[in-house]
């Protein structure tokens, strides 16, 4: 049984009138050189309520021990005429240093909630997708 996370935990926050506008996901990735460890890559990209967009990129390692490693990379304040250019570049980096590095090729799976404005909405789309656990914080 996986724990339930804390806040403490979390690698962003959303404030209440902040969306999501994508996130893509990396699925499982299985590397011949470390057997039964698992890892993920995501993006969350977020559409904050000032106007300008943040990208958190969450690579989580899931050991055989039981151990989860989590590192958080972010980019911050980008503008809303550079967003998509910003998003596939950082994830085509990504994706290229996995490849050159591993010989694994990433299949992104990707969520485009760009032009969903509704936070219960956002929520139903993302459970329905299944790229990710969904934990809603009501305060």
């Amino acid at each position: 049984m996986v724990p339930e996370p804390s806040w403490s935990d979390s690698a962003f926050v959303l404030e209440s009138d902040d969306r999501f506008y994508k996130i893509i996901s990396s699925g499982d990735i299985h590397f011949e050189t470390e057997p039964g460890t698992v890892s993920v890559i995501t993006f969350f990209v977020i559409r904050r309520k000032h106007g300008t967009f943040d990208v958190f990129i969450v690579h989580k390692i899931f050991e055989p021990s039981g151990e989860i490693r989590k590192s958080v990379q972010s980019k911050v304040n980008i503008g809303q005429k550079r967003i998509d250019a910003e998003v596939t570049k950082i994830r085509d980096v990504f994706g290229l240093g996995v490849t050159t590095a591993t010989g694994y090729q990433i299949e992104w799976n990707e969520l485009d909630l760009s032009q969903v404005s509704d936070r219960d909405e956002q929520i139903r789309r993302m459970q329905a997708w299944g790229g990710l656990r969904v934990n809603k914080h009501e305060e």
